[in-house]
């Protein structure tokens, strides 16, 4: 019984190496620019500008007002404390997803509107 001990350990730890194998990436995604026929540089780069300035320009998504202040006494104060900054923290990240977002469809649909077209390089 304990010779078999040592062949135990090594199969779990082979198990468990194997199990952490790196996984293979996909194939990678063609990168997508931006084109319109007869355009020089100068012009794309003006154009482009243009629509990262305006959606720059967009009012951010606000935050929720904050929850009232704990009252004195009141039962775990600092886990609530806590808890009211999570959230806070995890609002203050969707928002700037949201925004970062809204503005790449605003810099798209711009894009777009001027005559250019996304296809793939």
């Amino acid at each position: 019984m304990t010779r078999r001990w040592p062949c135990i350990v090594v199969a779990l730890l082979i198990v468990s190496t194997a199990a952490c194998a790196p996984v293979a990436p996909g194939p990678p995604q063609a990168k997508k620019v931006w084109t319109r026929d007869g355009t020089s540089y100068d012009t794309f780069a003006r154009d482009q500008y243009e629509c990262q300035r305006d959606a720059a320009m967009l009012p951010p998504i606000p935050m929720s007002p904050s929850a009232p202040p704990l009252l004195p006494g009141s039962t775990a104060p600092g886990f609530s404390e806590g808890w009211q900054a999570g959230q806070r923290a995890d609002e203050a990240r969707q928002n700037a997803l949201q925004n970062a977002y809204r503005q790449g469809a605003w810099i798209s649909q711009c894009m777009t509107s001027k005559g250019y077209r996304l296809v793939d390089e």
